[in-house]
């Protein structure tokens, strides 16, 4: 390995380690860290707006519980203490409680993007609630629809074609975060089947996305 290799590995263990530093001086936990950083991963995505919830926390930090979660994500909103993310349940529908970065959560990740970049950065550009619910709702990123095929005689299996994998992410999520039931999603290339699990849902369904 050439000398240049290792001064540019040594630098980027630095960075990590002064960036890790930041945060401990902070107060924040590991576990804290991970979540404040992958909250703000998500909502910087604004290709495809959406906003993490106490379940996919659980699952990235690899909890056995969602009291664990939802303990470490209020530690992290307590007015009195980080005050580093905000909750609003149902965010316009949503049936799972939504958490972004508050103002303060912003520019510390930015001071820790800073670190690791030797950059400038003062607050990141991800969304917050008002910016999240005006992006979604009011300016209406383009959603693609889908093409129905065929449906059962009941209404809870519906059959229809994608335009692309993008619209198929984009479609699952929807019905994760929005349905009150679960739904299977079966894809066979761009052909997929869903079954709902009530009549309510299957409406829900058509009527945002057929």
């Amino acid at each position: 390995m050439s000398k240049s290799a290792q001064w540019d590995q040594g630098d980027a263990v630095a960075r990590a380690g002064a960036a890790l530093l930041l945060l401990h001086r902070e107060g924040i936990s590991l576990p804290a860290a991970i979540a404040l950083i992958w909250i703000a991963g998500v909502t910087m995505q604004k290709d495809n707006p959406r906003v993490p919830n106490i379940s996919d926390i659980q699952q990235v930090l690899g909890l056995k519980t969602l009291s664990g979660a939802s303990r470490l994500l209020a530690n992290l909103a307590d007015t009195e203490g980080p005050a580093l993310v905000m909750s609003d349940r149902g965010v316009r529908g949503a049936r799972s409680e939504a958490y972004f970065l508050t103002a303060k959560g912003r520019e510390l990740v930015g001071r820790v993007v800073s670190v690791l970049t030797d950059g400038a950065v003062t607050e990141i550009d991800a969304y917050a609630l008002s910016t999240f619910a005006q992006a979604r709702f009011v300016d209406g990123i383009e959603s693609k629809s889908l093409c129905k095929t065929d449906e059962d005689d009941e209404g809870l299996t519906l059959k229809v074609t994608v335009p692309d994998e993008a619209t198929l992410v984009e479609m699952k999520s929807w019905t994760q975060e929005f349905l009150q039931g679960a739904a299977r999603v079966t894809v066979e290339n761009r052909c997929v089947t869903i079954t709902f699990s009530d009549l309510a849902d299957a409406v829900y369904f058509k009527l945002r996305w057929c």
